[in-house]
């Protein structure tokens, strides 16, 4: 907010934030020995930084919500499926591979470029929205059956069965 008015500086902050969400996936994978709250710590912090920036956006320039709201898609969906997890019986001791997926990571620069348009007050933004919704539903879509196949893979086998 303290950038707003200000176009260049914003846009040199949100490219370092940028940056940075992909060095420390970038280092994390390269650590021999991961922490235990590193693979759901990073998703969680992305989810955060989206919405302050949305809030933060929508208090400083009053982009329509139109806009703004499909940002949220894949965070809204995502946590949809945080709180399934716990509440399906043969979900809840499933462990997650948080890992990122090339559906999740399209999702995450192309939000990273909607709010470079709304930024800018560019006509691209609204485009960009909606294919941020829809690349939001997506990943959403695969998350969910990465859950569903981890759950299959994870479930007790019968005696006898490989």
């Amino acid at each position: 907010m303290p950038l707003a008015g200000h176009p260049l500086p914003a846009l040199v902050v949100l490219g370092l934030a940028g940056l940075s969400d992909m060095l420390d996936g970038w280092v994390a994978r390269r650590r021999p020995h991961p922490s235990s709250c590193g693979p759901w710590l990073d998703p969680l912090c992305d989810k955060v930084f989206i919405i302050l920036v949305l809030t933060g956006l929508y208090l400083s320039h009053a982009p329509p919500l139109a806009i703004t709201l499909p940002l949220l898609t894949r965070e809204a969906a995502g946590v949809l499926l945080f709180i399934l997890r716990f509440l399906v019986p043969s979900m809840r001791g499933v462990r997650y591979d948080y890992s990122a997926h090339a559906v999740g990571k399209a999702t995450t620069v192309t939000q990273f470029l909607t709010v470079a348009a709304l930024v800018l007050r560019r006509a691209e933004a609204r485009p960009l929205a909606m294919l941020c919704a829809g690349l939001g539903l997506l990943s959403a879509v695969t998350y969910a059956r990465r859950g569903r196949d981890l759950a299959h893979a994870q479930r007790p086998k019968p005696d006898g069965e490989p």
